[in-house]
């Protein structure tokens, strides 16, 4: 999965716990529809190549959730 948006959480101490949505879109075709019993890990590693050039595009940005996902 590679998320579409920067997006920022504020943890306000050690061991709190937020929830929040991010726009994602998944890298690898041949996986299934992750659902909402899908656990993930966050990377700090940002996209690089032709990855991070589609996520910085403004054409990309303007396009729908299903253009987007089949682009990635």
């Amino acid at each position: 999965m590679v998320v579409k948006e920067r997006e920022e959480a504020v943890l306000m101490s050690y061991g709190s716990f937020v929830s929040f949505s991010v726009d994602s879109a998944c890298v690898n075709m041949e996986l299934g529809v992750p659902s909402e019993n899908d656990t993930f890990t966050i990377s700090s590693v940002p996209a690089t190549g032709d990855l991070a050039k589609l996520l910085n595009s403004t054409d990309f940005a303007d396009e729908t959730w299903r253009v987007q996902q089949f682009a990635i």
